[in-house]
C-alpha cells in the first residue's frame, strides 16, 4: 500500500480507508495461500471456489514486511498476525519496539521472529548533488543498539553514476557488516613479575 494521497485519487480508491482494504486483501491471501478451493466474503472482496496454485512453499506464506511512520494498534496487529519484518518510517523508539514485542509474545508468538529492518537516508546539504554516505551511515549505530539487523538504502540517494551502483553496494555492505561485528576481545593485562620470600 502506499501512503501517498494523489496514486489513490487516480485509481478511485478512497485514501481514508486504505487500512481497511489492506486488512481485507491480508485475510484474502491468507486463505488464498492455505486452501483450495478458497472462498471468502468480505466488505470489499468476495470469490467462491478458488484456485491458487502452487500455494508458498513456507507454511505461514511470503515473508511480509509493514512499515509506517508511528507504531499504532493496526500496525501492531498486522505484524503480529501476519509479519516477519518491520521497516518504520524513521526511527521508533524503544517503548514502540517494547509494545510490538509484548504483543507479540501475548500471541504466543516469539518477539526475535520479527526481523527489525533499518535504513540509512540520504543527507541533502546541496539539491544538486547526490548525499555523502558518512551522514547517513551515522544513523546505523543507534538502530543496532535497538536490535535492527537489516539495513534498506537506496543507491540513488548517494550516487547519479549507475556505473557507481555496484561498487557503493559493496562499499555500503562492507561498513555495515565493520559496523555491526562485535568490538573485538581486549586483551588481558600481562602478569606483573613478582617475588616471594
Amino acid at each position: 500500500m502506499s501512503w501517498h494521497r494523489d496514486e489513490y485519487a487516480a485509481l478511485g480508491v478512497p485514501f481514508d480507508r486504505r487500512g481497511e482494504l489492506l486488512d481485507e486483501q491480508l485475510a484474502v491471501w491468507w486463505v488464498l495461500w492455505h486452501q483450495s478451493p478458497a472462498s471468502f466474503a468480505g466488505e470489499h472482496y468476495r470469490f467462491d471456489d478458488v484456485w491458487l496454485e502452487p500455494k508458498p512453499w513456507r507454511a505461514d506464506g511470503p515473508r511480509l514486511w509493514f512499515g509506517g511512520s508511528s507504531v499504532h494498534r493496526r500496525l501492531v496487529e498486522r505484524l503480529v498476525r501476519y509479519g516477519h519484518g518491520f521497516n518504520p518510517l524513521g526511527r521508533m523508539i524503544d517503548d514502540d519496539l517494547a509494545r510490538i514485542g509484548e504483543a507479540m509474545r501475548a500471541a504466543g508468538r516469539d518477539p526475535a521472529e520479527l526481523e527489525l529492518v533499518g535504513g540509512m537516508r540520504g543527507v541533502f546539504p546541496d539539491p544538486d548533488r547526490p548525499s555523502e554516505l558518512e551522514p547517513a551511515l551515522a544513523a546505523v549505530p543507534p538502530q543496532l543498539e535497538q536490535g535492527y539487523g537489516s539495513f534498506c538504502f537506496k543507491p540513488s540517494q548517494f550516487t547519479d553514476d549507475p556505473k557507481q551502483v555496484g561498487p557503493l553496494v559493496r562499499e555500503v555492505q562492507a561498513r555495515l557488516e565493520e559496523l555491526a561485528a562485535p568490538p573485538p576481545p581486549r586483551a588481558s593485562p600481562a602478569p606483573r613479575a613478582g617475588c616471594s620470600r
